[in-house]
């Protein structure tokens, strides 16, 4: 896998961090927990993709 550099606010890294540590997110690293906000933010958009596909195909048959 290629990997690319990110530059991101310190207060979002912070934030997350915080986050993580309430919640006993058990990250390895900062890295691991923004890698994974990013996935789970990806996969709902995806889905809001497809909710809109499916709305217009019912809006369509009827």
């Amino acid at each position: 896998m290629v990997y690319r550099s990110l530059s991101l606010p310190t207060n979002l890294i912070d934030e997350l961090e915080k986050l993580g540590e309430r919640l006993g997110l058990g990250y390895s690293s900062s890295a691991d927990a923004v890698k994974d906000a990013i996935r789970r933010r990806i996969e709902e958009l995806n889905a809001a993709v497809i909710n809109r596909k499916n709305i217009k195909i019912a809006e369509g048959s009827t």
